[in-house]
């Protein structure tokens, strides 16, 4: 059980804060530039601590969080450095994915990691929507709304990755990845609106600039600055039917707490 009733929601969010802090801080004391910016990027894009804290405010012992942890930051290099890799066709990214998926696959047994190998080769589909997505922009062709509503559904549903690793050495129930997922594409969701110059340099299929356009409003090729692109979001519906995607996943997790509050403590937790 959620030690709520022990520690009180403010007891379990400080919780969630603490080890965020100790995980940053353990960064520090690493020399690779590297190795030190991909883990902080893990942490700052899935917020990797969110997963430790729902162990540790379970009552789970130190080493059996951070055990977690670890796994789950290991999963989420894999999947950054294939990014890398497909964004640049890098083979040292290539190789370092490689190597942590290594890491992955030796944390689990045979039965375990099949199941996640079924899992990844669905959320998999997500590189090949990008790339589609990506194709189009640049030929100038038609994007449907339907297509932008399930690339961004796709973008973060890597969390059922994550989540079915946290429950590898415990039980969390099943719902609660809604929570984190809802959570997740909130996130997602900011950074996009953030990411909207550094996507459009590098021609990647933002959300924002898709639907853009798909009215017309945006040319891949044309020359903008961020505050540029943030006000043709502003003035387009944009930016208002990417949160209602949100906004419905948001109710789903919602109805989810009603049914297991000891875990609401998640909604208070923001990086």
């Amino acid at each position: 059980m959620v030690q709520d009733k022990i520690f009180g929601t403010n007891g379990l969010v400080n919780n969630y804060h603490s080890l965020r802090e100790r995980y940053v801080s353990e960064l520090n004391c690493v020399e690779s530039v590297l190795w030190k910016k991909m883990r902080l990027k893990v942490i700052e894009t899935i917020d990797s601590p969110i997963y430790a804290a729902i162990l540790s405010n379970a009552g789970r012992s130190l080493e059996i969080v951070d055990k977690a942890h670890e796994l789950i930051m290991c999963e989420a290099l894999k999947v950054l450095y294939y990014d890398l890799f497909q964004e640049t066709n890098s083979v040292d990214y290539q190789s370092l994915s490689k190597k942590y998926a290594g890491y992955v696959r030796c944390s689990l047994d045979a039965i375990n990691f099949r199941k996640l190998s079924a899992m990844e080769s669905e959320l998999s589909r997500f590189w090949d929507i990008e790339r589609k997505l990506s194709e189009k922009l640049e030929r100038n062709e038609d994007i449907w709304s339907s297509d932008i509503d399930g690339f961004t559904l796709k973008k973060s549903s890597d969390v059922f990755a994550y989540f079915f690793l946290l429950n590898v050495d415990s039980f969390v129930p099943g719902n609660i990845k809604q929570v984190l997922y809802a959570r997740q594409l909130e996130r997602d969701m900011n950074d996009d609106l953030s990411d909207l110059l550094e996507d459009h340099d590098a021609k990647m299929p933002n959300p924002f600039l898709l639907r853009l356009a798909s009215k017309g409003f945006y040319d891949v090729n044309g020359k903008y600055s961020q505050d540029d692109l943030k006000s043709l979001v502003d003035s387009t519906d944009a930016r208002k039917i990417q949160q209602n995607i949100v906004d419905i996943e948001v109710l789903k997790s919602d109805s989810v707490l009603k049914r297991y509050p000891s875990y609401s403590w998640i909604k208070f937790c923001s990086a």
